[in-house]
């Protein structure tokens, strides 16, 4: 999950800003610059997945750990998974709030 997150799927927040920044350049007639966005965003998707999958799907080094982890980690990194996937979806007008008036006071 971590890997889709990173790499822009949805239903993750990072897919809606790629979105947004396609949005915006469709709208600002920039054609060239969002092919070559989406170039670069289908590259950078296909080579994290690829080595990702070489990870998750290749052979262990024969000094690797064969035990088996606790489990109490794994259930932090799939707590935060949720989180991920919930925000992705699902933000909270509290946290939009917060979001906006950050950026405006960023931008000015």
């Amino acid at each position: 999950m971590g890997a889709f997150s990173l790499a822009g799927t949805p239903p993750f927040s990072i897919f809606i800003s790629e979105l947004m920044v396609i949005q915006a350049g469709i709208a600002a007639g920039r054609y060239v610059i969002v092919a070559v966005f989406l170039v670069v965003v289908v590259l950078i998707f296909a080579g994290l997945i690829h080595h990702v999958g070489q990870i998750v799907f290749g052979t262990a080094d024969a000094s690797a750990s064969r035990e088996r982890e606790s489990a109490v980690p794994m259930l932090g990194l799939l707590l935060l998974a949720a989180a991920m996937v919930l925000l992705g979806v699902y933000l909270p007008a509290s946290l939009d709030r917060v979001l906006v008036r950050a950026t405006e006071i960023i931008v000015g």
